[in-house]
């Protein structure tokens, strides 16, 4: 547990937070020119979300359940019925009322705020930043923009506050590059009539009540228009001339997309395309598309069978999203639950809508083979996820990446403000890690954004680096391993901090692997390309071999740029200025080797440290890969005999041990 803690606080402070820009904005996209979010080609079955570079980008995060929509099981709160509140149910509306009734909207407002402040803090936003994760689906009710005490006169007024949480977790999120999707989890009068709503019921006092429908797609029109981006063109002629004066426009960008309704089945029930559910989620869609062009998204429960074609209703720029949880025998099954997942990806390419797959909650439980399988394959098919959710009460385990304190649940009705002030305080609602769950994650999420050392490139000497060490950002998906990075998949990139002290034209080499025919990886600096490296088929993900291009570089401090076409690893980069090496720059190498000498064709090696196993590559200035072979280490010494092939010449000798000893040294073979 304390390791865990201590390799946190050290991989914070290594990274810099990355903010979303106003070139972050998303939308879908198929890649056809002049595309706009009412001009789609529905033929083309293969979408994208793209931001405003037109890069691809993958969301993959968690939810903050339980914060502004409390869930009993989950949130620290038990509302029995009952006594003096017999009508009451164990929901949040109940909870909110019995409160009202027992202190006063003053005090009631108080401790829910006490809650909020407690429970979800800029601390939680960096665990989530920390993990590598990119997007928080915030789930809210009406509850909270509304007053909702019956007999008031403001009875479902607007609060004068009724963005203040919002604002702030927006605000938060975007200073780390995080996105959000809002999400209405408990619309006026509740869409499925589930506790998750905040309000249990029949389920049909939304579908059926005229005014509860008014009230919700009014709200709606609240959100859409305070969080559009400043002269967006919606569908409502007038939107762009009215007064913004009190929206926030400037966290438009945070917004990757707003999801109408969170699983608007009667009781969960499955419906069909023309019920009122459909009906009302389109009467969403076009409240929402009258003030902002954001992506939507629209909840199907459960399957893509259940969802109607896009065309139906004529939406446009939208994602499905679904909710995978295999109930039943499926809970301790590991092999239920891969099957599952299987039928999910067959489902989705079987009905083929034609748009952006956005698994909004799932979770595989405490079977390892199932979140293994299930995380890849999400991946794998290009889907945007949000687990269910960040944070439980500790007995609910794999529910959580991170747990708070249970047995200390709220009963509004008997406790006093002072027992609920303590059990919803910091010690109990606060965040600790479930690393259990939390480390089933972190192979399939791209790292934050690294703040590594700048690598000089000169126009007389070779800058050599190593993928994994050096870069600053990826796309989502990319592994990092020991020495290389992987499963970079098509249009997948790696970026690579770099200085150019002069202009002009230069090589570069990278040693790639790929068992696929016609790989490439495009070389780009920034966004201006630079060139194609021909992969091709290296007969094996760990058969490497240098591929080299001609490149022109501008002087300054520059991104360098790798885009995969295709699947392949990359390992080792050098870059090379056009006069050939005279020197060798390599980035952050430590030192911890006490002598290495190339004599009478054999490398002898003196570690400053005990290890098993080195790894020996030799490189030739220009960074194409001479030798490489993984040796035994007799304590502190290794030694390796070299091919008679390699002789006579300068060569960039790299170590690198199990103990992680890394050290790169420039050395002449006689």
């Amino acid at each position: 547990m304390l390791r865990n803690v201590v390799l946190s606080v050290i991989f914070l402070a290594m990274t810099s937070f990355a903010q979303i820009t106003e070139a972050d904005f998303l939308r879908v996209s198929t890649g056809a020119a002049n595309e706009t979010w009412n001009n789609f080609d529905w033929g083309i079955s293969t979408w994208d979300i793209v931001n405003t570079r037109g890069e691809r980008v993958w969301l993959r995060g968690v939810n903050a359940g339980g914060w502004l929509v409390m869930e009993p099981w989950m949130s620290n709160l038990s509302v029995n019925s009952g006594g003096a509140f017999p009508n009451t149910r164990n929901d949040h509306l109940s909870m909110l009322s019995i409160l009202r009734h027992r202190f006063g909207r003053e005090t009631r407002d108080e401790l829910i705020n006490w809650f909020q402040d407690n429970y979800w803090t800029e601390q939680d936003f960096d665990n989530i930043v920390t993990m590598g994760m990119n997007v928080v689906r915030l789930p809210f009710t009406y509850m909270n923009f509304v007053h909702v005490d019956t007999g008031e006169a403001d009875f479902h007024q607007m609060r004068a506050n009724a963005f203040e949480r919002i604002d702030w977790f927006l605000e938060q999120a975007g200073r780390r590059g995080l996105y959000v999707i809002p999400t209405m989890h408990g619309a006026f009068g509740s869409q499925n009539g589930m506790d998750h709503s905040g309000e249990i019921n029949d389920g049909w006092q939304l579908y059926n009540n005229p005014e509860n429908r008014r009230k919700t797609l009014e709200l709606w029109g609240h959100i859409a228009r305070r969080y559009a981006r400043q002269g967006a063109i919606g569908t409502d002629p007038t939107a762009a001339t009215r007064s913004r004066a009190n929206d926030r426009p400037d966290l438009a960008h945070v917004i990757a997309w707003f999801n109408s309704l969170n699983e608007p089945g009667v009781k969960a029930r499955v419906f069909p395309q023309n019920g009122a559910e459909w009906v009302f989620l389109n009467d969403a869609y076009i409240e929402i598309r009258r003030w902002t062009d954001h992506i939507i998204s629209q909840n199907i429960c459960w399957d893509a069978g259940h969802a109607p074609r896009p065309g139906h209703y004529n939406w446009r720029n939208v994602v499905y999203q679904y909710h995978y949880y295999c109930w039943g025998d499926c809970i301790s099954n590991a092999e239920q639950q891969i099957n599952f997942v299987n039928s999910k990806v067959q489902d989705i390419r079987h009905h083929n809508h034609g748009v952006p797959t956005f698994v909004g909650e799932f979770t595989f439980f405490g079977m390892d083979r199932g979140w293994e399988h299930g995380l890849r394959t999400f991946n794998e098919q290009g889907w945007h996820w949000t687990k269910w959710t960040y944070k439980v009460k500790s007995n609910y385990g794999s529910w959580g990446i991170f747990h708070h304190n249970s047995n200390v649940d709220v009963n509004p009705r008997t406790h006093s403000v002072q027992e609920i002030r303590d059990r919803w305080g910091p010690a109990n609602v606060g965040s600790r890690p479930n690393n259990t769950i939390r480390n089933h994650f972190l192979p399939f999420l791209p790292g934050p954004i690294r703040n590594v050392e700048r690598i000089n490139v000169l126009a007389n000497g070779t800058a050599a680096f190593n993928a994994a060490t050096h870069f600053t950002r990826k796309t989502n998906g990319v592994s990092v391993h020991s020495n290389f990075v992987g499963d970079l998949q098509d249009g997948s990139f790696v970026e690579f901090p770099i200085r150019v002290t002069n202009a002009g034209a230069y090589r570069i080499s990278v040693r790639a692997a790929t068992g696929q025919d016609g790989r490439t990886v495009r070389v780009f600096d920034g966004e201006n390309s630079l060139g194609v490296i021909q992969a091709g088929n290296t007969v094996g993900w760990h058969s490497w071999a240098a591929r080299e291009i001609e490149i022109t570089l501008p002087a300054g401090e520059r991104t360098l740029r790798l885009v995969a076409n295709g699947a392949v690893n990359i390992e080792n980069i050098s870059i090379t200025g056009q006069h050939g090496a005279t020197s060798v720059n390599h980035a952050r190498v430590k030192s911890h080797i006490n002598s290495a000498t190339i004599t009478n064709g054999q490398i002898n090696l003196s570690l400053a440290l005990p290890a098993r196993e080195a790894n020996i590559s030799l490189y030739d200035i220009r960074g194409r890969s001479l030798f490489e072979r993984n040796v035994a280490v007799n304590g502190n010494l290794a030694n390796v005999a070299l091919p008679r092939t390699i002789r006579n010449q300068t060569v960039i000798l790299q170590v690198k041990t199990n103990t992680d000893i890394k050290f790169t040294q420039k050395m002449l073979v006689k």
